[in-house]
């Protein structure tokens, strides 16, 4: 990632995933994206049985992962 801005701070995962409001982004650094994603698929899993759901998609040109909650 040469010639790009600084890194963006790593950010708590499991809190402000279960904060967000259906609808909100919130944009983590690259090097979080392993941890969100099995944050996400088993940690979160009772929140998804309750109905919360959310889908990220990856950036590697800005070195961002950007998690939605869907519902």
């Amino acid at each position: 990632m040469e010639g790009k801005t600084k890194l963006m701070e790593k950010r708590p995962i499991v809190s402000t995933l279960r904060a967000m409001k259906v609808g909100a982004e919130e944009v983590f650094c690259i090097l979080q994206r392993v941890t969100i994603m099995n944050t996400l698929t088993s940690r979160l899993d009772q929140e998804r049985a309750s109905g919360m759901n959310w889908t990220y998609k990856t950036d590697r040109d800005a070195g961002t992962i950007t998690v939605k909650r869907i519902s």
